[in-house]
């Protein structure tokens, strides 16, 4: 892989270098806050919230049950055992042209 290029690569100007850096030594005690050390860090106290949280959970709708399905009738199976290929093949195509017509409903 290639290195990465650098501004002055590309013929960019070099980014500013900010004077306005404040070196900081470390505090004697370390175990201060750190808003402390830093003001503008952090806030010495927490923020107020921007509103108070509901004192009671706030209710679920119930759920609505699924419509039930309508069964027909059981039917007894039919004795298969002695089927020819003819009578298979034509309730194979029975079939799926019923299928193909519910899924086009």
């Amino acid at each position: 892989p290639r290195r990465p290029l650098n501004a002055a690569e590309l013929g960019a100007p070099p980014p500013p270098v900010e004077d306005d850096t404040v070196e900081r030594t470390l505090p004697a005690d370390l175990d201060q806050p750190l808003s402390a050390y830093d003001p503008d860090a952090i806030l010495s106290t927490p923020r107020e919230p921007m509103r108070q949280a509901p004192s009671e959970p706030m209710p679920i709708p119930p759920m609505r049950e699924p419509a039930p399905e309508i069964q027909g009738a059981a039917l007894p199976l039919p004795d298969r055992q002695d089927e020819s290929i003819e009578t298979l093949l034509d309730r194979l195509e029975r079939e799926t042209a019923l299928r193909k017509l519910k899924r086009a409903d």
